[in-house]
């Protein structure tokens, strides 16, 4: 395992990796972009449905890094703060 770097270059892509065992619909589309990190923490664009399905575990999020010619790939965790609504908030016509 690669040691935990300070921090990781902007713009990298996260892709969507499907857990083979629950995989029952199409497979994802698409990738996130990693926007900025420190520390182990960061800040992602995700797509909702990726979250949503990492959270229950049929997705995983990923990204290759390449260091000294040696690529290692990263698990994204994802998770938002307490005040952040977890439903899409309903609205009314």
């Amino acid at each position: 395992m690669a040691p935990f770097p300070e921090s990781f270059p902007a713009n990298i892509d996260i892709k969507p990796v499907t857990v083979e065992s629950e995989r029952t619909g199409p497979r994802p589309r698409g990738t996130g972009k990693l926007l900025s990190t420190r520390l182990g923490s960061g800040l992602a664009l995700l797509r909702a449905e990726h979250v949503a399905a990492a959270q229950k575990g049929n997705l995983r999020l990923e990204f290759e890094m390449d260091a000294g010619g040696k690529v290692s790939t990263w698990k994204v965790v994802p998770w938002w703060p307490d005040w952040w609504p977890h439903e899409p908030m309903e609205t009314t016509s």
